[in-house]
């Protein structure tokens, strides 16, 4: 794996890997859903600080793609453990990054994951 990353951009190799691990992270971390959500329910592996205030600092700098990869790498770990009640559509990043905007906004002492919580909760639809 080593020569593999040497081989990719500096920048997109960080990105991916960020990405892959968000992926298998947020897939045991699904548990969460099984009732209706609470805060601290599940255990959660996210950045050292999750406070909107990060995001926001990040909003326009490269790090912000970190964060709306984890949270597509969230929704993709909820998607493969919970099929029954999945999130169909990914909205683009531009957009994603306005609803953690406005979620943010609405509640400034929220926890970052929690937007991505929010999304699932609002998105996920019932497989037939």
């Amino acid at each position: 794996m080593r020569k593999w990353l040497h081989q990719v951009e500096s920048r997109s190799a960080h990105l991916i890997v960020l990405s892959v691990a968000a992926f298998g992270v947020s897939m045991f971390s699904t548990n969460v859903f099984a009732q209706p959500m609470k805060a601290g329910a599940s255990m959660l592996f996210s950045f050292s600080d999750t406070s909107c205030g990060a995001w926001m600092r990040a909003r326009g700098k490269r790090d912000e793609q970190v964060y709306l990869y984890w949270i597509r790498g969230f929704v993709s770990g909820y998607n493969y453990g919970n099929a029954q009640y999945a999130v169909a559509r990914m909205p683009d990043m531009d957009t994603l990054a306005l609803y953690v905007d406005k979620k943010c906004s609405d509640d400034p002492l929220m926890e970052f994951p929690m937007a991505a919580f929010r999304f699932v909760e609002e998105s996920r639809v019932r497989s037939k």
